[in-house]
């Protein structure tokens, strides 16, 4: 079975597993009368194919190469803390090199943030966290995407992020799993904001702090262009305070 075949065969399974489908069996997603993927199905279908790439990881911009020396490897699972802007930045460095992508248990995400550091969303999709997600929903997701992104709500216990680890390993599918305890740990912290004064104002920049334990520490800067690391800034994190206040800046819309 071909990618696009596994991959359509890999929603339609999603689909019915957290309730979206009403129809039985493996069926193709454009066969669902009201399926929540059908644009990215219809984009998949014409380019999918074309778009993927068997290397090893994707290559990471050079101010990540301390952190993450081998790129962001293909069949790793990567247990991030911390800042949710951490996930879409980790997302978008794989979706400009045109990997599909399936973001889990997700109410909603700040596609604005998400399209600056690189998410396409033409090779997205979502399903959302008001279904009840089972790790049978998870492996199908990773037999079909290129990577698959969890969010904290999204309840498995240790055997089963073992099993889908495992899986994601002999697929070759990017895990990115908030609040997973892994070998391949990244933090983000989130710092301050630009452009608010006592209240008013708009956000023009997001600073965050990245982190890989026996590694050094990154300060990136999110603006309205994209994002890019400041150089000889130390990030000292204390991700106990900062995970209280990561919500507040999750949804963010960056302006010019």
């Amino acid at each position: 079975m071909d990618r696009l075949a596994t991959a359509r065969a890999a929603l339609a399974r999603a689909e019915e597993n957290v309730g979206l489908a009403v129809q039985r069996g493996l069926l193709p997603v454009k066969d669902h009368a009201a399926s929540p993927f059908q644009g990215a199905t219809d984009s998949w279908q014409k380019g999918r194919t074309a778009a993927f790439s068997p290397a090893a990881s994707w290559e990471v911009p050079p101010a990540l190469r301390d952190l993450f020396p081998g790129g962001l490897v293909r069949g790793a699972t990567y247990g991030v803390s911390g800042s949710p802007l951490l996930v879409l930045l980790l997302a978008g460095i794989a979706s400009s090199h045109g990997a599909w992508t399936a973001f889990m248990g997700f109410s909603d995400i700040g596609w604005n943030v998400a399209e600056l550091v690189g998410v396409n969303i033409a090779h997205t999709v979502i399903i959302p966290s008001n279904q009840h997600i089972t790790a049978s929903a998870v492996a199908a997701a990773i037999e079909g995407f290129d990577v698959v992104v969890l969010n904290a709500g999204v309840l498995l216990d240790v055997r089963e992020r073992r099993l889908l680890a495992r899986r994601a390993l002999s697929h070759g599918t990017l895990v990115i799993a908030q609040g997973w305890e892994t070998r391949e740990r990244v933090i983000g912290v989130p710092l301050s904001v630009e452009g608010m004064s006592r209240g008013r104002g708009h956000i023009t920049a997001i600073r965050m702090g990245i982190e890989r334990p026996g590694r050094r520490h990154l300060l990136v800067r999110i603006t309205a262009r994209g994002w890019e690391a400041e150089e000889g800034m130390h990030v000292v994190p204390d991700t106990r305070f900062y995970e209280q206040r990561a919500h507040t800046i999750e949804h963010a819309q960056v302006v010019p």
